[in-house]
């Protein structure tokens, strides 16, 4: 089985038969609420697959927090390290990205749109990622056991919002070293000559940044 490395901790193994497998550590949330977790992320999947077909499908789940999914292709955070990644491939990447993005923007439904939460896959772009599920109650539960960064935790999941999403993408691919720089610049070129966004609001790409910046540096941050 391959690994793959997340931000949340998250197990996660591609087996022989193209099959994903998930399960989501909770650090914080004690066990007695993981079937509520569970329930939420079940929840927020279905809203996602149901508004947009660029979702991995749902095979199986336990209420453990045990996912299993179709596997949808590659991560963008290896596709993009690529130094001669050509204009049309870009093209083609982004216009798949924009339409979730569009999406979930109209529908006003919140995603962490990080590029490495994107996979391509026969050409098709899809978003994969369901955790932490942006649902209140799921929200209310991690805040109430996490007093302490509640602020910090609010903030990060504010930059989730539908409205930000878009401006939120671009921020990420800012901020990495690791993928081809060239493809940030195409990026903000598209946004604005297919009129994804009226502007690009360097403003609020740089106070995504700086909010999540901090919480990747505070040690008792989490989202779990």
């Amino acid at each position: 089985m391959k690994k793959y490395i997340s931000y949340n901790k998250t197990a996660i193994k591609l087996n022989n038969k193209n099959i994903i497998f998930k399960k989501y550590v909770i650090k914080t949330i004690p066990k007695q609420k993981h079937s509520l977790i569970n329930k939420s992320i079940l929840s927020y999947h279905n809203t996602l697959f149901k508004n947009c077909k660029a979702i991995p499908k749902l095979i199986s789940n336990k209420k453990n927090l045990e996912f299993y999914f179709e596997y949808c292709g590659k991560s963008l955070s290896e596709i993009l390290k690529n130094p001669k990644l050509k204009k049309k491939e870009m093209k083609e990447i982004l216009k798949g990205i924009v339409e979730i993005l569009n999406i979930c923007e109209k529908k006003k439904i919140g995603i962490d749109p990080h590029f490495k939460n994107f996979t391509l896959k026969k050409k098709k772009i899809y978003f994969v990622d369901i955790y932490p599920p942006i649902r209140k109650e799921f929200i209310s539960l991690l805040v109430k056991h996490n007093k302490k960064i509640k602020f910090e935790i609010l903030k990060h999941l504010e930059n989730y919002k539908h409205n930000k999403i878009k401006q939120h993408f671009l921020a990420d691919l800012k901020k990495t070293n690791y993928i081809n720089k060239n493809f940030y610049k195409y990026a903000v070129e598209y946004f604005i000559v297919n009129n994804v966004v009226s502007k690009i609001n360097y403003k609020l790409i740089n106070q995504i940044i700086k909010i999540e910046e901090s919480n990747l540096n505070n040690k008792l941050f989490t989202l779990s």
